[in-house]
């Protein structure tokens, strides 16, 4: 999934996409007003790639599960500050003193997923660290299914 600015990408499960399973890059000036919540996003090499929205404004990054099998969960170019991070989960590397983001531990953490997409229950398992640990702040209403969501609030694109 690629995108550039002024959207809202929420609810969504992106699963074995290749080159990155979700990027946003400027094309024409700086990403402005992104808002990217809720997201579960899987991939055998980089989870999340974010170009250049240390330049945006309004730029939003919560509830996210980023798993990378072999790579970044979370690869940034040309900075990230002023950006709000909260509640994401992460399987894979992070840069260096980067906030808003949990350790998961792994495919496990979902009820029944494969790094290739041919299994895609994304939701929680019993015992993931997903569960829980979104901010509330930054929750959509209803989940992938149009579930309500409730507090503690789940990451990524399944509700409880």
């Amino acid at each position: 999934m690629q995108i550039q600015g002024e959207c809202i990408v929420r609810n969504n499960l992106v699963i074995g996409a290749g080159g990155s399973a979700f990027a946003s890059q400027p094309h024409q000036g700086s990403p402005t007003r992104l808002t990217v919540v809720h997201n579960t996003f899987i991939n055998t090499g980089m989870a999340v790639r974010l170009s250049s929205w240390a330049a945006g404004t309004d730029m939003v990054f919560a509830n996210n599960a980023c798993y990378s099998r072999t790579g970044a969960a979370l690869h940034v170019l040309n900075g990230i500050t002023g950006t709000t991070l909260a509640g994401n989960v992460s399987y894979g590397t992070l840069p260096a003193g980067i906030a808003g983001f949990q350790p998961g531990t792994g495919l496990a953490d979902f009820v029944n997923v494969s790094w290739d997409g041919v299994q895609r229950d994304a939701r929680p398992a019993a015992t993931s660290p997903l569960r829980g640990a979104g901010s509330a702040a930054h929750a959509a209403a209803v989940d992938v299914l149009f579930l309500p969501r409730i507090a503690p609030h789940t990451t990524g694109c399944h509700g409880p």
